[in-house]
């Protein structure tokens, strides 16, 4: 995934909109803690992230390039389409995503190792 974790901001914005996120669901008393994921994971988790990023960008271009009203929900649809397989191809279900995607955004542990990643990430694939 060329680029995306190089980005300027691409990776501030991901967090910020995911504490976002975090703080606007009320998480009960009662829910289970969520498993620590291992180094491994977080790197299937970044890689999903890139992928996922990437056909958002995709699609958001295309939403811009696209006027008519069932144009749009087509490129909505694709986009749905191109996250689920980033998904599946990473061996990812959505809920885990969501999982890490908060771990990553409320532990400043994870958040760094999560930042080490796509840094790493971003070198090997500028080289």
């Amino acid at each position: 995934m060329p680029g995306t974790a190089s980005r300027p901001g691409l990776l501030q914005r991901f967090l910020l909109a995911a504490a976002l996120v975090a703080l606007a669901v009320p998480v009960p008393s009662h829910a289970q803690e969520v498993p620590a994921p291992d180094r491994e994971r977080l790197e299937v988790f970044a890689n999903t992230f890139n992928a996922i990023a990437e056909a958002r960008e995709r699609g958001h271009a295309e939403l811009a390039r696209t006027h008519d009203r069932e144009g749009k929900e087509r490129v909505r649809e694709e986009m749905d389409r191109e996250i689920e397989e980033a998904l599946e191809a990473h061996g990812m279900s959505a809920q885990e995503y969501e999982e890490l995607t908060f771990l990553v955004s409320a532990d400043a542990e994870y958040q760094k190792a999560f930042q080490e990643i796509l840094a790493a990430l971003s070198e090997t694939s500028q080289e």
